[in-house]
């Protein structure tokens, strides 16, 4: 479409005026097709800054998530196929069928919105407009070393990105929520399928929601108390913080240093010394988590003195003591 070839022609040169001739040149089309695209990309929310005689300029406040704003941040030959939709059911539903039906590696859905967001131990995530939600899809070789570390990568990837962007403190809460002090501002959800006649993964989905701004209306009641949003503006905020997410994923899912991984993972960690809940079928029991170990499992201690390698499942944070 000549509308997304004009919108990445303008992201590309954001902050700078290119004149309508300059661009009708370079796409191959009239200046009359430039103007009229520009005309439906502000219908769309884009604000630019047009001069006669100069030509248009994409401001840099503009925060309208596109594929070609995306695109623009990624690392040269990152090889992403990027689809933005304005809202969704689920981008993990929706990359989970493009996976099952062949869809390479590398394909990136992202969404202003989700109805049916996902969240693990089949809850749903929340996902009001006013975040991003994006699911990337990756297809690790067999035995791949990387492959039991993808949720950690992930939860990696977003608290960097997030305190690099934004200069916001936040940490990591085992084994995939990012933190704001005591409430969660990220979520990860990783799905898996295998392919039982190599015994080895098929594909792997990993699905992250971030909380950009809180809900005019505010969180429903049983996430308010524990849900919060980064509340911090910067420029072009969604497309860059996505893609910011997906170059540290992939790099450190192609480049995998499990001791550089696990270390900057402890870094991030916020939960060494913090009293905590761990909740199974059979009861909640109430421990002190004295570190995580170099696969990344929790290390727990029972007031009974009892202690436990944690290698999956919920745990929560007692907020005070």
């Amino acid at each position: 479409m000549i509308k997304d070839e004009v919108l990445a022609y303008l992201e590309n040169n954001r902050g700078n005026y290119v004149s309508g001739a300059l661009i009708a040149t370079a796409l191959g089309v009239s200046r009359n097709a430039v103007w009229k695209n520009i005309k439906t990309l502000e219908k769309e929310g884009y604000l630019f800054d047009k001069r006669t005689n100069i030509g248009y300029k994409l401001l840099e406040s503009n925060d309208v998530l596109s594929a070609q704003g995306i695109a623009k941040y990624l690392v040269k030959g990152s090889n992403i196929e990027i689809e933005v939709y304005q809202s969704l059911n689920s981008t993990n539903d929706y990359v989970v069928a493009k996976a099952q039906s062949g869809a390479k590696e590398g394909l990136l859905v992202a969404t202003e919105s989700q109805s049916k967001g996902k969240g693990r131990l089949g809850r749903t995530f929340f996902s009001p407009s006013g975040g991003v939600y994006f699911s990337i899809l990756l297809r690790p070789s067999k035995g791949a070393p990387v492959i039991e570390f993808l949720t950690t990568i992930a939860a990696l990837s977003v608290y960097e990105s997030i305190r690099e962007l934004f200069g916001v403190n936040v940490g990591i809460k085992w084994v995939n929520d990012v933190y704001i002090g005591n409430k969660k501002c990220a979520g990860i959800l990783t799905e898996a399928s295998i392919d039982f006649e190599t015994n080895s993964l098929a594909y792997a989905v990993i699905g992250i929601g971030i909380n950009l701004v809180a809900p005019k209306d505010g969180y429903p009641s049983d996430i308010k108390d524990i849900a919060c949003a980064i509340e911090k503006s910067i420029p072009d905020a969604k497309n860059k913080l996505i893609a910011f997410v997906v170059n540290k994923i992939m790099e450190n899912y192609h480049e995998f240093n499990k001791q550089e991984v696990v270390e900057r993972y402890k870094k991030g960690s916020i939960m060494s010394g913090r009293k905590l809940v761990v909740k199974r079928e059979s009861g909640d029991r109430e421990a002190l988590c004295v570190g995580i170990d170099d696969e990344c499992r929790l290390l727990v201690r029972y007031d009974s003195g009892e202690e436990e390698t944690l290698y999956y499942g919920e745990v929560s944070l007692c907020l005070k003591g």
